[in-house]
């Protein structure tokens, strides 16, 4: 399998962020854009105290995903590969399925919130 070229972005271009919290933690994720596009192509996620596991854990995981959309791999592709937990009742039509889930972590959480920050923007 051939990996798609990565698309390097120009030194400035727009981003949009947003707050976003969990379990007492507050983070600011940070979505930047292909000016000539408007797509979704790097995610930031700043949180935890200077140095911390959790901060770093955070950064690299935003790396990541901003590498993968990079190469064209899609965000919701992304989102769907992260775990989830049950949030809402049984879903009748399938039983092994919960009808409304939330992101187990706080990557999944900061992608959920790049998704809504895709959407407002226009991508």
């Amino acid at each position: 399998m051939t990996a798609a070229a990565r698309q390097r972005l120009p030194e400035r271009r727009p981003s949009v962020s947003e707050t976003i919290e969990r379990n007492g933690l507050s983070a600011e994720v940070s979505c930047g854009f292909d000016p000539a596009t408007g797509e979704l192509r790097e995610i930031f996620i700043f949180a935890g105290k200077e140095g911390s596991e959790t901060r770093h854990a955070l950064e690299d995981a935003a790396v990541m995903a901003s590498v993968a959309l990079q190469h064209g791999i899609p965000l919701e592709a992304l989102r769907r590969s992260l775990a989830r937990v049950a949030t809402g009742p049984i879903d009748p039509e399938n039983l092994d399925r919960r009808s409304e889930t939330a992101p187990a972590s706080m990557i999944g959480l900061a992608l959920d919130a790049a998704q809504r920050i895709a959407a407002d923007f226009g991508s």
